[in-house]
């Protein structure tokens, strides 16, 4: 509708993620149980494998894989980087499909809320990640109905209100 072509990649990384929290009964939100991820151990789980897609239990699908944690925070290890290396391998599919390189990631949803996902990201890439809005579903519905009802002129005025109503963070390669 506005002459440019988005890559969206559905990535099962983030359920992945949600169930491992669920499951092993970790108290605190994600984000913060991600911080506590063990350091990397250049493991990772198949994102794409269908085991994965609606286990009854995730934590023994990732069993299934042939991966046996310790502790929770080894279990948010495995989750988050195995999260990052799938992206940043999408990532690089992008580039060498278009020819084009990319110099910024954009997150949004739930995983924009964790620093750390944010940051291992950019790291993994070499790329600024640009984190929000948490609610970019909602955020999208309500601009197309601006949109429809004459509110806003068309997608770039939309993305212009968007940018300075919404707090965006950018987490930058260390």
């Amino acid at each position: 509708a506005d002459g440019r072509v988005r890559f969206l990649a559905n990535i099962p990384g983030y359920y992945v993620i949600n169930r491992l929290h669920q499951e092993l009964g970790i108290r605190e939100d994600v984000p913060s149980w991600l911080a506590t991820a063990a350091p990397d151990s250049g493991e990772s789980l198949d994102l794409f494998d269908p085991t994965l897609f609606s286990p009854q239990s995730m934590i023994e699908a990732a069993r299934i894989q042939g991966f046996q944690m310790a502790n929770s925070e080894e279990w948010a290890s495995l989750a988050l980087h195995s999260l990052v290396r799938t992206l940043a391998g999408h990532l690089d599919k992008l580039t060498s499909v278009t020819g084009r390189d990319i110099d910024e990631i954009r997150i949004a949803g739930g995983g924009s809320a964790s620093t750390q996902l944010c940051q291992a990201l950019a790291d993994a890439t070499r790329r600024p990640v640009i984190a929000g809005p948490q609610e970019a579903t909602v955020l999208g519905n309500l601009g197309v109905q601006f949109l429809a009802q004459g509110h806003v002129a068309d997608f770039a005025e939309l993305a212009r209100l968007l940018d300075r109503s919404i707090p965006f963070k950018t987490f930058r390669p260390s």
